[in-house]
Parts: C-alpha cells; sequence; structure tokens
C-alpha cells in the first residue's frame, strides 16, 4: 500500500524488479494477463553475432538463453553475415539487405588530384586503378582545380568548383610591393619581398600575386614601403614585413615574413600605412606606430613605437590619408588637422616648419575626403572642389605650375572628383563617371596616357572605365612610379614601372595577370 501503481486494477508488465504490479500473486510471465511489448520479442541467435533469424521470435520478459532482441539476421550460421556488417564483393548479401555485392562507384581521376569526374565512372568491386570514391572534381583535366583549392580570383577558373569566380574587393600599393584582398577575405601580394612583406613566409620577390599565408578574414588592407596591414572582419588587426622602426605593432622590431596581430588596439575601422609607420581608425580615434623621426605619430615626441598610441587633442576622426612621412586626418566636423614633416609645406598650414602634434589646416572647411602622395596633400570639400598643397617639382599639384605650395590651392577647373591619391611625384584622380584623371612625373609611363611626358595638369588616363578605387606608389629616387586601379568588376588594372603584375605595354592601364598567380611560398 505505500506504491499507488500496484493494485488489482493495474496492469502487470515486464520488469526486472519482479513485481505482481496487478496483486494476483502471479508476477511477469507467470501472469497470463502480462502486458508484453516489442522489446518483450527475442530472436534466435545460433552464431552468436548479436542478430537473430527473422521467425524464430518468442516472446518472455526475459530473454531465453541464445536469444537476442535485435532480429534481421539472414544467415544465423554465419557470424560474419548480418545487417550490421559492410558488404563486400564475395557472393553473399553480407548485409542482408537483399541485395548481393552492392559494388561501389568509382570516378575517374585523370589529373590525379584527388577528385573525381562525376561523369566518367564505373561499378565495380575493386578500384581499377586511377579512379577515387569521390565524384566532385568540376575539371579532371587540371590538379589545381578541385573542391579543396584555394579560389584565385580572375584568373578565368573555378578552382575550388563552388561555381563562383573570385573577385578583388578591395587593394592598395606600396613603395615596391602590392595588396589586395579577394571577396572571400583571403590576402594576395606581389613586388618586393626583401623584407618579407609579401607575407608568403619567404623573402622571393615576385611578379606576379602570392597568397599570403595563415590569413583569412581580411577586409581590407595597406602598403606601406615595407611593410604591410590587413584589417579582418572582426577589426583585428594584422602586419608583416619590415619592423625596423615598429610599424609591425607587435612590441618587437623583429621583421617577420607571416602575419602578426598588432597588440593594444581596440577593435578598428579602417587602416592606414605609408613610409615605415601605420595608422588605424577606432571608435573615431585615431591610433599610430611605426617611425616617428619626424613626429609623424603625433604624439608630441620624435620617438618610434612599436606599439599603437592614441592621437590626443583630435575630434573623431572619419578618414585619414598619410604620405611619406606626413598624416592628415579628417574630422566629423569637415576640418582637416595634419603632423609630421612639412619640409615641403605638406601640412598646408603656411610654413615649412614640422609638427610632432596636429595643426589644423587653414582655409579648408566642409572637407569629405583627404587624400596624400608621398610630400603632397589633396582634399574634397563638399561642393566638390579639390584643393592641394605641397611638394610640385613635378607638376604632381595638378595646378599647371611646378611651385610647390604651403597652403591649400583650390584647382580650378577640376570637378567630379570622388577619390584622390598619390605617389612620389605623381598623382591619381578617380572620377564620379569611373574614369582616371592623373598629373605629374611620368618617367615610368605611371600617368597611363601611353606617354613618357611629365606634366602638370590633369589628363586623362586611358581606356578606364568603371573604375571603384586607385592606388598610386613609388617614383623618382625610389624607383619607377606605378599606378593601379579596380574596376567595380573586381578586375585590377595597372601601369608604370616596377612590379605591377603582368607583361606588356607598362604606359596604358593592362589586366593584372592572375592566371600567373600562386598559392603556394
Amino acid at each position: 500500500d505505500s506504491d499507488a501503481a500496484i493494485n488489482p486494477g493495474a496492469t502487470e508488465v515486464c520488469d526486472s524488479s519482479g513485481t505482481d504490479e496487478d496483486c494476483n500473486g502471479l508476477v511477469d510471465d507467470q501472469d497470463p494477463d502480462v502486458a508484453y511489448t516489442e522489446e518483450d520479442y527475442y530472436y534466435d541467435d545460433q552464431d552468436g553475432d548479436g542478430y537473430g533469424e527473422t521467425g524464430t521470435g518468442v516472446i518472455a520478459c526475459q530473454a531465453p538463453e541464445g536469444y537476442v532482441n535485435t532480429p534481421g539476421d539472414c544467415d544465423d550460421e554465419d557470424s560474419e553475415v548480418n545487417p550490421g556488417v559492410t558488404e563486400v564483393c564475395d557472393g553473399i548479401d553480407n548485409n542482408c539487405d537483399g541485395t548481393v555485392d552492392e559494388k561501389p562507384v568509382f570516378y575517374r581521376d585523370a589529373d590525379g588530384d584527388g577528385y573525381g569526374n562525376p561523369g566518367n565512372f564505373k561499378e565495380l568491386c575493386s578500384n581499377p586503378g586511377g579512379y577515387v570514391l569521390d565524384d566532385t572534381d568540376c575539371d579532371d583535366t587540371d590538379s589545381s582545380i578541385h573542391p579543396k583549392a584555394i579560389e584565385i580570383p580572375d584568373d578565368g577558373k573555378d578552382n575550388d568548383c563552388d561555381g563562383h569566380q573570385g573577385v578583388i574587393t578591395q587593394m592598395d600599393t606600396g613603395l615596391e610591393h602590392t595588396l589586395a584582398v579577394d571577396d572571400s577575405g583571403r590576402v594576395w601580394a606581389w613586388g618586393y619581398n626583401g623584407d618579407g612583406e609579401l607575407g608568403n613566409g619567404t623573402k622571393s620577390d615576385s611578379s606576379f600575386p602570392v597568397l599570403v599565408r595563415q590569413l583569412e578574414g581580411a577586409v581590407s588592407v595597406a602598403a606601406g614601403w615595407s611593410h604591410s596591414l590587413a584589417l579582418m572582419d572582426d577589426g583585428a588587426v594584422y602586419a608583416w614585413g619590415d619592423n625596423h622602426f615598429g610599424e609591425l605593432g607587435d612590441g618587437s622590431t623583429d621583421d617577420s615574413s607571416y602575419p602578426v596581430e598588432v597588440i593594444e588596439l581596440p577593435e578598428a575601422s579602417a587602416i592606414v600605412a605609408q613610409g615605415s609607420f601605420s595608422v588605424a581608425i577606432a571608435d573615431g580615434k585615431l591610433f599610430t606606430w611605426g617611425d616617428n623621426s619626424d613626429g609623424e605619430l603625433g604624439n608630441g615626441s620624435e620617438e618610434d613605437s612599436a606599439v599603437p598610441g592614441e592621437v590626443d587633442s583630435l575630434g573623431e576622426v572619419i578618414a585619414v590619408a598619410t604620405g611619406e612621412y606626413h598624416v592628415l586626418a579628417l574630422l566629423s566636423d569637415g576640418t582637416v588637422w595634419a603632423w609630421g614633416r612639412n619640409e615641403y609645406g605638406q601640412l598646408g598650414n603656411g610654413s615649412t616648419t614640422d609638427s610632432a602634434v596636429p595643426v589644423e589646416v587653414p582655409g579648408l572647411s566642409n572637407v569629405v575626403y583627404v587624400g596624400a602622395g608621398y610630400y603632397h596633400s589633396f582634399a574634397i570639400s563638399e561642393d566638390g572642389a579639390v584643393f592641394a598643397w605641397g611638394y610640385n617639382e613635378s607638376g604632381e599639384l595638378g595646378d599647371g605650375t611646378t611651385t610647390e605650395q604651403h597652403a591649400p590651392e583650390k584647382l580650378i577647373g577640376l570637378t567630379g572628383v570622388e577619390a584622390i591619391t598619390g605617389g612620389a611625384y605623381h598623382t591619381l584622380a578617380l572620377l564620379a563617371d569611373g574614369s582616371v584623371l592623373a598629373w605629374g612625373n611620368n618617367e615610368s609611363g605611371e600617368l597611363g596616357n601611353a606617354t613618357h611626358d611629365d606634366s602638370s595638369t590633369p589628363v586623362a588616363v586611358v581606356g578606364l572605365t568603371n573604375v571603384q578605387s586607385v592606388s598610386a606608389g613609388n617614383g623618382g629616387e625610389f624607383g619607377p612610379g606605378h599606378s593601379f586601379a579596380l574596376l567595380s568588376d573586381g578586375t585590377v588594372m595597372s601601369w608604370g614601372g616596377g612590379y605591377i603584375g603582368r607583361d606588356g605595354d607598362y604606359t596604358v592601364p593592362g589586366e593584372v595577370d592572375w592566371s600567373k598567380a600562386s598559392v603556394d611560398p
């Protein structure tokens, strides 16, 4: 009477406790009224393989000796035949599914990459050689194409067989190397690699793109003189290459040919690199690290720093541009502030005196964009006006002269400019209609107008339409000047000298040759 489930009105069930649930004095099988379940059916297992022969079932509360709870054995005299084994080609229905010798399908692997052609197969008991069980290869004539391959952007191939051709989404060029990030978050690099700035674990130069190792999830890149930065989708920043001044931001001055994470930096939203220093925007604040020989870190000193430090006395920073040794910061109120070297008036404050702290560039308001070359600077105002100042020996300011300017000068007749940037001695401007203008030094064909003539006024870069962004690097004593344009479809165009990722006429734009790209170090 201590258990409400035991009473004359209860149903007798099979249990291991031997309880008389219905109080009639009979327990389990002794009680003709016992309620059996499917679990109380047992099957004769003559071969002891754990499976009983169907049709030999008995019902009982406890398994009789030699019986098991699992039916389905189609040969109870052979323990190697039961539903739990794998079918093999031996003339026997090993797994008791009613089919004898279920032959596996082998797919032709002509290129030996371990992935087979789904349209070329054989059903055999054993591999005839040159075949595999996988059927996911989309090009069985090329061993570099298979589902586990790394997608190479713009090479005309679906390398990883996902039905999608990779494209470049953002790029930047430095002194003698160039970086590009693709839509899968991988980073590619080409050019000089004496300090490991290509990030592929070597110090071997490459004329064509190579894959940066140990890095995925990048959204943008920035190239300095001999170091590289990548902003990740989680706001982290990685760096590689030369680290003589601490420009990698990892707390050391050791070079690295692989990406290392920048330390002591809040979640970043933008990165810029130039010379031997680095800059990042994080939550509207500006952080700098690396070379500080001319006060380019903006912290009031000339001491290098191997870790990021915040630039004080600035409002909310929404954009930044860097020259070789100077920085321009655009604030949310439309003003522009500058610091660093000022030998040629590139700070725009009317003097040629360096400044290790931010100074406001006078005469500018409602600015929406800033850009910089090595020694010259630009700003675009809300009404579309373009202002230039700084070094101008090759006509890189675009004002029709070769006279340097120590304060912002409005460029007359230049309209529709959305972005502007410079190399050492030349300048590129992206227009709203997707075309590009260039001016300044043209010794290496970096103006892209099929000549080697310098120009102090804007000239059209030939054959370019639907341009999304532009990047310029080098020139003069720094080596051949070069230029890049990223089109809206992800095509990368290049012109000028040095490592431009392609062969052919360097005085006009041509496509970077991704067919020669490499995923191996």
